[in-house]
This record gives C-alpha cells, sequence and structure tokens, in this order.
C-alpha cells in the first residue's frame, strides 16, 4: 500500500489531512449532540421521554467510540 500510495499521482498527505479534518468536525458535531441530549433528559418528566433520551445518547456514545 505505502509503495502504491508513494507511486500514486494523489497528494495523499492532503487527502489524509482532510479525512482528519472531516472526523474532527464529526466529533464536535456529535459532542454537541451529546450536550443537548443530556440537557433534554435532565428535562425530562416521564419515563418514556427519559428512555428515548437515553437510547440517542448511548448512540452518540457508540458512535463518538467508533471513531477513536
Amino acid at each position: 500500500r505505502k509503495k502504491a500510495r508513494q507511486e500514486s499521482a494523489l497528494d495523499w498527505n492532503t487527502i489524509f489531512s482532510f479525512l482528519n479534518s472531516v472526523k474532527e468536525d464529526l466529533k464536535n458535531k456529535l459532542a454537541q449532540q451529546m450536550v443537548f441530549v443530556r440537557g433534554e433528559l435532565s428535562k425530562a418528566k416521564f419515563k418514556k421521554d427519559q428512555r428515548k433520551y437515553r437510547v440517542q445518547l448511548n448512540k452518540i456514545e457508540r458512535k463518538l467510540k467508533k471513531m477513536n
């Protein structure tokens, strides 16, 4: 792979830096969603709403773990 990358006409450093910046943006967006969901969870009065926000929070946490 590395040899093929070196022989390729593509600028792989730029491609990798772009992918890393996209990954960081996604992490930031997920962190913002997590803060919102936690706020909604603290306001929830009914058990079904609490369960819904916990499920959303768990999904976001799993996405963040996959990115690391």
